[in-house]
């Protein structure tokens, strides 16, 4: 994380359980997923209506200090009303990505996800390069799983998502420079890469997940009942 500390990042998801999360310079984190804030959800794995575990582990581990600006969708604001420096952002029915639809201040057309999002709100800030880091699903061979999983790595290939994100990032290619960080493991992609290696010039050390998060929270990890393989 370090080696990005003079540039300012862009974050989502659990990064911010990482120990090293405080040596990047966070300017945004997002968090899309619709109802992930409020008490109670339905558990997109488990089907079932129950105590939203998740939520209570993002205001536990006080979040929404971390970043300068936090996004998320309009859904999310019964479960936020009592917290600052939120910004939400809404389709208002336009739900896949039209580029005709990307103000975030109107129509948002880019919550399928949070890495479509965190583009627009870089695009829409000015932003004219972004390193891609941990997007793994962006290869040819597509790795699928979480660097808070232990040694979980899937090789899965959807042609239709791939498409997708190929669309996705033509339409931005005049306009950002992208380049796709990836470890000597990892296959090509349709974006320009770099390894990690030669981005930093020193030898690529492999990780488990208990190097890198505390074992405290990869319990609360543990028991968000969303089909994680912590331990």
């Amino acid at each position: 994380m370090k080696f990005f500390d003079n540039l300012p990042a862009f974050s989502c998801g659990w990064l911010f359980l990482h120990n090293d999360y405080h040596k990047l310079n966070v300017l945004c984190d997002f968090e899309i997923h619709p109802g992930i804030f409020l008490p109670i959800w339905k558990n997109e794995y488990s089907k079932k209506i129950e105590f939203n575990y998740s939520n209570y582990v993002f205001k536990k581990k006080k979040r929404f200090e971390k970043s300068k600006y936090f996004f998320t969708s309009l859904t999310n604001y019964p479960g936020l009303i009592f917290y600052k420096n939120i910004f939400y952002l809404y389709h208002f029915g336009y739900k896949k990505f039209d580029k005709k639809y990307i103000n975030p201040e109107a129509k948002f057309s880019l919550l399928e996800n949070s890495l479509y999002s965190m583009i627009g709100i870089a695009s829409y800030m000015g932003f004219k390069k972004i390193y891609l880091v941990g997007m793994d699903y962006l290869f040819e061979k597509p790795i699928n799983g979480h660097f808070y999983e232990k040694n979980h790595h899937e090789i899965s290939f959807n042609k239709k998502n791939e498409d997708k994100n190929k669309y996705f990032f033509d339409n931005y290619k005049n306009d950002i420079e992208f380049i796709l960080i990836k470890s000597k493991h990892n296959s090509n992609s349709f974006l320009k890469t770099l390894s990690y290696s030669e981005l930093f010039k020193i030898d690529e050390l492999k990780k488990f997940n208990y190097d890198i998060i505390n074992k405290d929270n990869l319990e609360l990890l543990n028991k968000t009942n969303l089909n994680y393989k912590i331990f």
